[in-house]
């Protein structure tokens, strides 16, 4: 959707093409509060506010939920470089103000923490959390102009990383942080291996 000056508008690209190796079994798949998990994070970020939402996937069918009138699929045509190949199709694809990232394997993500991932200082930044122990590059918002200065990244010295584009960003002034404090940061604890997964989200209670 175009800019207005009453309205900044963003779409979300979930990321769903990681190859779940210590896990032992496709992330995505994984059910929690009885969904799959690909499936509780669109809905979270419907309810956020996200215009379209996007998937990147690894090569070959989509997953489940197959189709959906507000998901558009993006398949990952580079394995092994991580998620900046399926990030880059969407900001150049998109024609919203901006493109919030959000790793899937976040189960206890909430649709109120991506809202305030969302809401920038102002047109054309970005904003990406900061816990006491870094960036969080997956769970953040790039703005559309992201996309030309990863391509210059690319010509330089090859395939870029999120981090690095967002640190990038921050040093130009396109990119700004977002403090999160303790009672926040479970939101950006991800799941690596079978003994993390649970089929309640983390903070929701049995």
């Amino acid at each position: 959707m175009p800019w207005r000056k009453d309205r900044f508008c963003w779409d979300a690209l979930l990321l769903a093409g990681g190859r779940s190796l210590r896990m032992g079994t496709d992330k995505a798949s994984l059910v929690v509060e009885g969904v799959p998990l690909l499936q509780l994070q669109v809905r979270r970020l419907r309810e956020a506010g996200a215009s379209t939402v996007w998937i990147s996937h690894a090569s070959g069918p989509a997953p489940s939920p197959s189709r959906h009138e507000d998901i558009r699929w993006i398949a990952d045509g580079a394995p092994g470089l991580g998620p900046w190949p399926g990030m880059r199709q969407a900001l150049q694809a998109s024609d919203a103000d901006a493109l919030l990232v959000l790793a899937v394997d976040l189960p206890a993500m909430t649709p109120c923490f991506l809202r305030r991932v969302a809401n920038p200082a102002s047109h054309g930044v970005g904003r990406i959390p900061e816990t006491p122990h870094g960036l969080e590059p997956l769970c953040a918002l790039y703005p559309l102009p992201a996309a030309a200065v990863a391509s210059e990244a690319i010509a330089m010295d090859g395939e870029p990383s999120p981090r690095r584009i967002a640190i990038r960003g921050i040093r130009e002034g396109w990119m700004q942080v977002m403090a999160v404090d303790e009672a926040d940061a479970p939101a950006l604890v991800n799941w690596n291996r079978p003994g993390d997964w649970s089929p309640v989200a983390p903070g929701t209670g049995a």
